[in-house]
């Protein structure tokens, strides 16, 4: 689904309502796209988009819904490696700053993510990770949610959700790489995947390491409490 809406021309102005410097305007040309990331992403608008004054044209634009977006990026092979490379060279830096499980990473160290890093994403219910399988990546939620879930004797149990900025995949990382619970998505889910070496680096720097060990220690006894309780029921 599309729209053809139209903007007339008018003066950039910045938040306190002063015109802004011509030095601060980005032109964008014909056929150009705008506001991709922030709606496959779910994140904020990092600039205000406004109709250029050349020639007091009205400027016409296509609007795509996020629906179509999503379309695009799964059938798509090119479209989804360019809304990728977009995405690692306007803001997947900005976004791992952000995060206190990067706070700790140097340029050099955060470039070397932003460059190898890849992309996953995945529909409502469509499984991430299932029990009992290998998985040597560490996730981080870009955006969507997603549960956690174990089977115990023939029924599957969810223990936790999570959502932006969390992770998961740690556990696996940290011992035999068996999966010891399922990951679904709940919703439309995008991901960030480091392979074993990036997360072995990771873990070497201190608030990373407590971070990511106190996470791993909190889900651990989760699911055990959840056996438990699942074990007294069927008593």
């Amino acid at each position: 689904e599309t729209l053809l809406p139209y903007y007339l021309p008018e003066e950039v102005l910045s938040t306190e309502g002063s015109p802004v410097s011509k030095d601060e305007i980005i032109v964008l040309p014909k056929g150009e796209m705008f506001g991709e990331l922030a709606a496959l992403f779910r994140s904020r608008r990092t600039a205000t988009v406004s109709a250029h004054r050349k020639n007091n044209y009205p400027c016409k634009t296509l609007e795509i819904k996020i629906q179509a977006l999503r379309i695009l990026s799964k059938r798509n092979k090119k479209f989804k490696e360019f809304i990728e490379d977009r995405f690692r060279q306007r803001s997947l830096a900005q976004f791992l700053k952000a995060d206190p499980l990067f706070s700790q990473c140097d340029k050099e160290f955060v470039d070397e993510i932003t460059l190898n890093a890849n992309f996953y994403t995945y529909k409502p219910l469509e499984p991430i990770l299932v029990e009992g399988d290998d998985n040597r990546e560490f996730f981080i939620i870009l955006s969507g949610f997603v549960k956690l879930s174990m089977r115990i004797q023939t029924q599957d149990f969810n223990f936790h959700a999570l959502k932006k900025g969390d992770f998961f995949g740690e556990m696996e990382l940290m011992s035999d790489g068996k999966i010891s619970s399922s990951v679904t998505a709940i919703n439309n889910v995008q991901l960030l995947g480091l392979k074993q070496s990036l997360f072995d680096k990771l873990l070497e720097l201190d608030a990373p390491r407590e971070i990511i060990t106190q996470t791993a220690r909190k889900r651990e006894k989760s699911s055990e409490g959840m056996e438990l309780q699942v074990g007294s029921l069927s008593l």
